[in-house]
């Protein structure tokens, strides 16, 4: 009886201790993310915000380069009014050794004014989300995430 005892003791430990250990495989995994974030036509009154941010492998914050200059390594980014009226309207933003990442946005604009807002996100090179519109005082983008790597979006 003792025996049977320690063998069950032995199968439940066994089990609790594989149940929690580190998955191997690590799911669905990406090894880069692309987005490309196009705004025209806002004005200073107007709002947007957009940021990128994840984890690599390693569980450190992602190095992300833009528009093809290497930001500070593990980083966020985030881009606002004052990015896109400085002269410059697109934006890409690229990571590489992705675990999971997370492209934040919301955009508005004042009443006498509209712009249009082009997000594209893309896994591996394949487009996972595309949105074009155009914002007014009536119709923005309220907060928006999409996260990437392991293919779960929040509208």
């Amino acid at each position: 009886m003792k025996i049977k005892s320690l063998i069950f003791l032995l199968s439940i430990v066994t089990l609790v201790i594989s149940g929690c250990s580190k998955d191997e495989d690590g799911g669905d995994k990406v090894s880069g993310v692309k987005v490309t974030v196009t705004v025209e036509g806002i004005e200073q009154e107007d709002s947007f915000y957009i940021s990128f941010f994840g984890r690599d492998r390693s569980e450190k914050k992602l190095s992300w380069k833009v528009n093809d200059q290497m930001m500070e390594a593990h980083s966020d980014i985030e881009l606002d009014n004052d990015d896109f009226l400085s002269g410059t309207t697109t934006y890409i933003g690229e990571a590489v050794d992705v675990e999971s990442a997370t492209i934040a946005v919301a955009a508005s604009a004042v009443e006498d004014n509209s712009y249009t807002v082009s997000i594209k996100i893309e896994e591996d090179g394949e487009v996972v989300h595309h949105v074009n519109k155009t914002i007014t005082k009536d119709e923005g983008i309220a907060m928006h995430n999409y996260v990437v790597g392991n293919m779960i979006r929040l509208d």
